[in-house]
């Protein structure tokens, strides 16, 4: 990675270890995979060649018992079996606890199940009439007359600004497109053919209603982002629910 650490030099880190072990407790190493997630050969063949390194290293430290491992959730996904059984002690699995795949492409060779999702409420309706434009720089003029939902959510919340006139959402098991410029903290969505559409009715961001769903991997495409952007977008001062 070029990141942090030290580089796969035997004799530089028994200097480190010699210099620190009479004022750390060292019991650990790890190298983190820098491609894991690729799908191409030569991905594959620098994992393969990188977890090598790794084990020559380990080999060369001999008379330190330190506990190691390199996998994170693409390494878990799609190369734990094919690394060594002395780098497998712990995995390090981040975007796979939300239970999304760590391949912006989507792919899945392991049964994942979305954890989270993000709703609000519909906080206003209101008609709009044909020709009549909606939000901020008129960037949408409506085609005809409409039923528009104001939510209050935007772009200071997580949701991205790229989905305006773009984005999806759910209500009463319906889809409803974004409409407009997404704000700072509010949008507007078309519910136009939600039927008994009603104020203070629960709108998905992400996540299931009915038959229909939303994904972070589809917000991710329609905003040109990848699905770690909008999880680690979404604000702090957001109410989290765990269940």
């Amino acid at each position: 990675m070029r990141r942090i650490g030290v580089m796969p030099d035997i004799k530089e880190c028994k200097e480190l270890l010699s210099r620190y072990r009479n004022k750390l407790e060292i019991n650990g190493i790890f190298t983190h995979l820098a491609a894991a997630d690729g799908t191409s050969d030569e991905d594959k063949a620098f994992t393969k060649r990188q977890a090598e390194s790794f084990v020559s290293l380990l080999d060369g430290l001999g008379g330190y018992t330190l506990s190691a491992h390199c996998l994170n959730s693409a390494g878990v996904l799609y190369h734990k079996d094919e690394v060594d059984s002395r780098l497998r002690s712990l995995s390090r699995v981040g975007i796979a606890l939300y239970g999304l795949s760590p391949r912006c492409d989507g792919l899945v060779t392991s049964p994942l199940s979305p954890a989270l999702g993000w709703k609000t409420v519909i906080a206003a309706l209101r008609a709009v009439n044909r020709g009549e434009s909606i939000g901020y720089g008129r960037s949408y003029v409506a085609e005809r007359d409409m039923l528009i939902a104001t939510l209050p959510v935007g772009y200071a919340d997580g949701y991205p600004r790229e989905l305006s006139s773009r984005g999806m959402t759910l209500t009463r098991g319906h889809r409803a497109s974004v409409v407009g410029r997404v704000c700072m903290n509010q949008m507007m969505i078309d519910v136009s053919g939600v039927p008994g559409v009603k104020l203070w009715d629960e709108v998905t961001l992400i996540g299931k209603d009915g038959n229909e769903k939303i994904s972070v991997d589809t917000l991710a495409e329609l905003s040109g982002k990848i699905s770690y952007d909008i999880l680690t977008g979404i604000s702090e001062h957001i109410p989290r629910i765990y269940k």
